[in-house]
């Protein structure tokens, strides 16, 4: 496949489940089926954690154990204890878990593109495309829980479809010293775990009343366990 067709499909894809996770915050859609929806993406962001960036953070990861349990953990902690305290700065909170996403996302596109040549390349972009398919609707669908401005998340999900189609791009054009690109896709999602762990527990404290249930239900457990299966079944 040309690697012009793969990154439409790669920005296409960015869009359409980018979308589809703000689409879920429809006010006319009952708001039983938004709540049980939105517990079902907070499952996937949680599957997408715990089968997908963490283990890549902990593969790569080169100094001490400890530290980096520290580094996952602290972020939640800190949004469960003063979460609440932090509520009328959450669209700067939102803002900034968006921009260290798009730094994930151009990361994970040159990654894409510097394999275009190799022989293992499908088995690579169909676990990308599945990661990136959970990752672009959880993340609107969490962030349009925050944020109050439907156009915010409509800006993010256009800009971060043009990142990975334009680091896809760049990716190809890099032929040598890529020995860093395994250093900057770990500690880009060392934080993109980080923030995103911060912004659930944030929208727990602060909107979990509003848009999802007050305790976990089947709904986020089926959205964990389709999340796993999912990028178990694509896992290289």
């Amino acid at each position: 496949m040309s690697h012009y067709w793969i990154s439409i499909l790669l920005f296409s894809q960015s869009m359409i489940f980018g979308f589809l996770g703000i689409s879920n915050q429809n006010i006319h859609q009952p708001l039983r089926l938004r709540k049980n929806l939105n517990n079902l993406s907070d499952g996937m962001l949680m599957g997408l954690l715990l089968f997908g960036i963490i283990p890549h953070v902990f593969k790569h990861w080169t100094e001490s154990i400890s530290l980096l349990a520290v580094y996952l953990i602290m972020p939640g902690v800190l949004a469960l204890f003063i979460g609440h305290f932090l509520k009328r700065f959450q669209n700067i909170i939102t803002l900034w878990t968006a921009v260290i996403f798009l730094f994930h996302s151009f990361v994970e596109g040159i990654a894409i593109g510097t394999s275009f040549t190799s022989q293992n390349f499908a088995l690579i972009l169909a676990s990308l495309l599945v990661h990136k398919a959970i990752e672009c609707f959880c993340f609107s669908n969490q962030i349009q829980q925050v944020s109050d401005h439907i156009f915010f998340t409509s800006f993010f999900v256009i800009l971060n479809a043009l990142t990975v189609m334009l680091s896809f791009h760049y990716g190809i054009s890099l032929k040598e010293n890529l020995f860093w690109l395994d250093n900057a896709e770990t500690y880009c999602d060392l934080l993109t775990a980080t923030s995103l762990l911060f912004l659930i527990v944030f929208c727990s404290q602060i909107q979990h009343d509003k848009t999802c249930s007050h305790i976990w239900n089947r709904y986020n457990f089926i959205g964990t366990f389709l999340s796993m299966v999912l990028i178990l079944s694509f896992a290289h």
